[in-house]
């Protein structure tokens, strides 16, 4: 509960929870109680949706600035799990082989993303995957627990925050 409170104080002037009651995700009288963390279940579930819109949108963003469209993703990751899907796996941790453009694509999001992380696209786009990333961490704590995975936990806890 300390960890969505915080997350309420973090995103707390910063527009977001305006934007969630424009787009009727967030009743009006209910930004208070989200912000404060009078009920967790609706903390549990509109910080990770609200995270994770605004990943699909730094991802589209990072996509305008290549010559990929969605389209065109849309077919590679069809066509990657269709090949997925006819190999037997294994190992629950068997590392996935990508084609060449779809693992160009990730690794170019994952420079973005790090670029984003320090503030050499924008202040406003690090503040808001700061956020995006202090979700992640809940999930991956989460995760540890609920799965009775230590390393896990152990991991995360030396997680750096850039």
């Amino acid at each position: 509960m300390a960890f969505f409170r915080a997350m309420g104080t973090y995103i707390e002037c910063s527009g977001l929870v305006k934007i969630l009651v424009q787009a009727k995700v967030l009743a009006g009288g209910s930004m208070n109680s989200f912000l404060d963390i009078k009920n967790f279940n609706r903390c549990q579930r509109l910080h990770p949706l609200t995270a994770a819109a605004l990943q699909i949108l730094h991802f589209e963003q990072y996509l305008s600035t290549t010559n990929v469209t969605l389209e065109a993703m849309d077919e590679l990751l069809q066509t990657q799990m269709q090949n997925a899907s006819n190999q037997v796996a294994y190992d629950v941790n068997e590392t996935i082989e990508l084609p060449d453009l779809l693992s160009r694509i990730f690794n170019g999001c994952n420079k973005f993303c790090n670029q984003t992380l320090i503030g050499e696209n924008s202040k406003t786009a690090q503040f808001y995957y700061h956020y995006c990333e202090l979700i992640d961490l809940y999930h991956r704590f989460s995760r540890s627990i609920r799965t009775s995975n230590f390393q896990l936990y152990l991991r995360e806890l030396n997680f750096q925050y850039v």
